[in-house]
């Protein structure tokens, strides 16, 4: 179940645990509290559709910081770039 209320803290957790081609990929987020189980809901489907997506080589991830730079650049491309 990949949504599910912590009963010590008082929120729903999400949590995705797949194995996708032979890898397995593994995420945990406890969410606010404030939140209702549409919310969690919600939020699961979409979080689950981007890291399904990422992991089947879909869509790339993002960086931390929003995705703002490409930090595996070879020397030749990050010397055009300046």
């Amino acid at each position: 179940m990949p949504i599910y209320r912590d009963k010590k803290r008082g929120s729903f957790v999400f949590e995705f645990d797949r194995v996708i081609a032979s890898e397995r990929v593994r995420a945990v987020k406890h969410l606010p509290k404030t939140w209702n189980q549409a919310q969690a809901d919600a939020y699961d489907r979409q979080e689950s559709a981007r890291l399904y997506a990422i992991a089947t080589r879909v869509q790339r991830p993002e960086g931390r910081y929003g995705g703002g730079g490409n930090y595996f650049e070879s020397g030749e491309q990050a010397a055009r770039s300046i």
